[in-house]
């Protein structure tokens, strides 16, 4: 059903129609026995959330951590991806790791998507979330996804922490 939206409205000092008055009711009683559904309520919505402790292989290498999309859902649609750098060699941390989330389009090759996210989520410094809200598009249920992190030459770091948002609907 779309949006409900009320058949008539009264101007204060005027008499109202009986049968205005009960055009306006019973647009809601249509509605509420069995005409709603999730265009007029969004209850169930629920955000699903990834995070990963890593560690990462070496200076100037691209690393790959995968996590799959749950079952029973909707099509996700991602709200942010980030990355944190924690601990790190020597004083302070050098050099820069960047986040892109891509989809194994082919597990038996692995084949990968372009990246999902529209511009990378980039660490520079010792736990400094650095995050991007701009995605392609949705991730459908059962997908498996990657985290790609690629770090450049200058990187002294080790461990980073990566998070996903996303929110779905639950199906029944």
């Amino acid at each position: 059903m779309a949006i409900i939206t009320k058949p008539h409205t009264f101007t204060a000092g005027q008499a109202a129609v009986a049968s205005e008055v009960n055009s306006n009711f019973d647009t809601l009683y249509s509605a509420v026995n069995g005409g709603l559904d999730t265009t007029n309520i969004s209850t169930n919505k629920h955000l699903i959330t990834w995070t990963l402790q890593a560690t990462l292989s070496s200076p100037a290498a691209t690393d790959y951590f995968c996590i799959r999309t749950p079952s029973g859902v909707g099509a996700i649609t991602l709200l942010e991806m980030s990355i944190i750098a924690g601990a790190h060699t020597g004083g302070a941390m050098a050099g820069q790791a960047a986040l892109n989330l891509k989809e194994i389009t082919n597990p038996s090759g692995p084949v990968l998507s372009a990246a999902i996210n529209t511009s990378a989520a980039t660490a520079t410094a010792v736990l400094t979330p650095a995050s991007v809200t701009s995605f392609t598009g949705t991730v459908a249920a059962n997908k498996n996804l990657l985290f790609e992190v690629a770090t450049n030459a200058a990187w002294t770091g080790s461990n980073v922490t990566l998070c996903l948002i996303g929110k779905s609907l639950i199906q029944s």
